[in-house]
């Protein structure tokens, strides 16, 4: 392990919001960096310092092992909405600027719950800018979740600006753009009794892009079923893959 420092500032990635680069001691050179997307409602997970020990343990993982990385606030969610793309890909200059040795043509995405989704989304949007995803109890497709979590459907109905499963914007629908990201390497995470983002569904857009599955156990849609994934793991993926 390298070490790292986090810096946290606002307005580097979004007005008036909050976002860190995590820095490691000694830097990856030629290398690319990573971009850590946060669960819906829960912004800050990968703030140094603050209490999601679990989210916090894996920025500190990846930035130890010489992996440049930034988080964001994200417009406070990550529905995978136009505005967090554009949020992530100011996010990616940000940390190109702060890293002016590291590899600038891709990036690898990271996120956990609605985080990964829009790490999926932008990776569709932006297939040969993506070295990897990495999705930790992901919803990887919403429109799945939607259909079979009525827990979440009137979030979800909030944030793409519909109503009712037969205007479900096509956007939204990361199963069937899943094409695009066939052949961007993915590592998902998911937990076997999770009731948010749905095995099934989890499993399906797994299938459809190729990626590899890690079971994190009976661990539900928590901080601790993030804790559960190796960090030996998670790195490897990220290095053997571009970071």
């Amino acid at each position: 392990m390298t070490g790292y420092s986090a810096e946290s500032q606002t307005g580097r990635v979004t007005a008036g919001q909050v976002d860190t680069i995590w820095r490691p001691r000694t830097p990856r050179k030629g290398k690319c960096g990573v971009i850590l997307l946060p669960g819906s409602d829960n912004p800050r997970a990968y703030v140094d310092g603050v209490i999601q020990p679990a989210s916090m343990r894996m920025a500190a993982a990846i930035a130890g092992e010489g992996i440049p990385c930034i988080t964001s606030d994200f417009y406070n969610n990550s529905w995978g909405k136009d505005l967090t793309m554009t949020a992530i890909t100011n996010a990616w200059t940000v940390l190109k600027a702060a890293f002016p040795l590291m590899r600038t043509d891709k990036v690898c995405l990271f996120g956990a719950s609605m985080g990964a989704a829009a790490a999926a989304r932008w990776s569709q949007l932006n297939p040969t800018s993506t070295a990897a995803v990495v999705g930790l109890i992901p919803a990887w497709s919403m429109k799945y979740e939607y259909q079979n979590v009525p827990a979440i459907a009137t979030a979800i109905e909030a944030a793409w600006g519909f109503s009712g499963i037969g205007s479900y914007p096509a956007a939204a629908d990361l199963l069937t753009n899943a094409p695009a990201a066939a052949g961007i390497p993915t590592l998902t995470g998911y937990a076997t009794d999770d009731t948010i983002a749905l095995p099934t569904g989890v499993q399906a857009y797994n299938t459809a892009v190729g990626g590899t599955l890690v079971s994190l156990g009976a661990t539900g849609h928590t901080d601790a079923a993030i804790a559960a994934m190796p960090l030996t793991t998670l790195t490897q993926f990220l290095v053997a893959n571009g970071a």
